[in-house]
């Protein structure tokens, strides 16, 4: 009551309720949910997110990673399910969204692996939806922009399916794979190629090349790995 007798009384006729965040169209559903949750200054990138010419299983898989929706231990929890929370992949943080599919040590060298095979120097955004906001930098309008889109999709996917393999069938594929410390860079560039190459069975690609239909195998061998000299000659 103090609440109300300190406010000022403005204005005569009779009392009427209004709804501030949109007092010309009165209150709405939309606008009460919104009101939950402050503005972003990322925008949803769509485009590298629809317009990526991956399969659409992996399209909507990236889509709910970026909303942060994927079902990862987090989000187990918060849907009330008794699960312990670590990370499957490296087993030694809570698991996030965020956390297994960017920051993950594990998943770490495989995003370092992908920019050295491209010759990038990458600092990590802290989401993924900011991972897909900043993906396509200066590489907007490069001949091999299509190619460019693929490689979130696939890494994260990769992931994934990694992370769901550790968690319910206790099969670790890619334990040596992964096991980059006691490994120089010239034998770790064929492990990550294969690594990325594993989806071909699951993933058909039709890119044109030089007017000819290529598989995922022409494309990395003799398009992505001498990427790094294309782009310091175009830039």
């Amino acid at each position: 009551m103090g609440l109300v007798y300190s406010s000022t009384v403005r204005g005569f006729g009779p009392d009427k309720v209004c709804w501030k965040p949109a007092r010309n169209r009165g209150f709405e559903v939309r606008g009460y949910y919104c009101s939950f949750y402050p503005p972003t200054a990322v925008s949803f990138p769509w485009r590298m997110v629809w317009q990526a010419k991956v399969p659409s299983r992996v399209a909507f898989f990236s889509w709910s990673a970026s909303l942060g929706k994927i079902l990862t231990t987090d989000n187990l929890r918060k849907r009330r399910v008794i699960v312990l929370d670590w990370c499957y992949m490296c087993k030694g943080c809570g698991e996030s969204v965020d956390h297994l599919l960017l920051h993950c040590p594990i998943a770490w060298e495989l995003w370092s692996l992908v920019f050295c095979l491209f010759g990038v120097q990458w600092v990590m955004p802290y989401s993924v939806l900011e991972l897909f906001e900043a993906w396509q930098g200066k590489f907007a309008r490069h001949r091999h922009i299509d190619i460019w889109r693929l490689v979130p999709h696939c890494l994260i996917w990769c992931i994934w399916r990694e992370r769901n393999a550790r968690s319910f069938e206790e099969w670790k594929k890619w334990n040596k794979q992964l096991a980059f410390d006691d490994l120089g860079i010239q034998h770790t560039l064929p492990l990550a190629r294969r690594s990325i190459l594993s989806l071909e069975s699951s993933w058909e690609f039709n890119i044109a090349h030089e007017g000819q239909s290529s598989s995922v195998v022409f494309i990395i061998d003799f398009t992505v790995l001498p990427l790094s000299t294309k782009l310091t000659t175009t830039s």
